[in-house]
């Protein structure tokens, strides 16, 4: 795995019954463990509702992060709104990141392929959607882990082919 060392990464929880306290987030810290665990430095961990501004506001504040992971809100419910959230602020989009978190997770459970989440930057930080439950954030980041300190040097041109 390539070096974590000095990469900055923000995790942001989205979930109404986590943001409410009527539920335990297992994702978000289960992200930063793996992330720390690596390596890099977490700076930011938190929890917000299925709502389009408070995710914006927390993206918009994570942006000083080389990296931001979001876990929750990428399915089809009528609550499920962390990619349109997430849209408004990619610059470039990494639709073979995202093809390839759900094609991942598709192996042990069909309904991966439901998943809407994004990849992409927003200046030089990258921004990945994943789903809410413990297996798909464990499943998605067996492929992320590997290749995040790639994507976030070749995005601020320290790395080349």
């Amino acid at each position: 795995m390539q070096q974590y060392e000095g990469l900055n990464i923000a995790v942001i929880t989205i979930s109404d019954r986590a943001a409410a306290g009527a539920y335990e987030d297992i994702s978000g810290p289960l992200i930063a463990q793996r992330f720390a665990d690596v390596g890099a430095t977490v700076m930011q961990q938190v929890v917000v509702p299925d709502d389009v501004k408070a995710i914006a506001d927390e993206i918009r504040h994570g942006a000083i992060a080389d990296v931001i992971i979001t876990t929750g809100g990428t399915g089809v419910a009528p609550r499920d709104v962390t990619p349109e959230a997430t849209k408004q602020f990619l610059e470039l989009e990494l639709p073979g990141v995202a093809e390839a978190l759900r094609a991942h997770g598709v192996k042990s459970n069909p309904m991966a392929a439901i998943g809407r989440g994004l990849a992409g930057f927003h200046g030089r930080t990258l921004i990945v959607n994943l789903p809410g439950s413990v297996k798909a954030v464990e499943e998605s980041l067996e492929i992320l882990l590997p290749i995040v300190p790639h994507l976030v040097a070749q995005r601020a041109g320290h790395d080349q082919h």
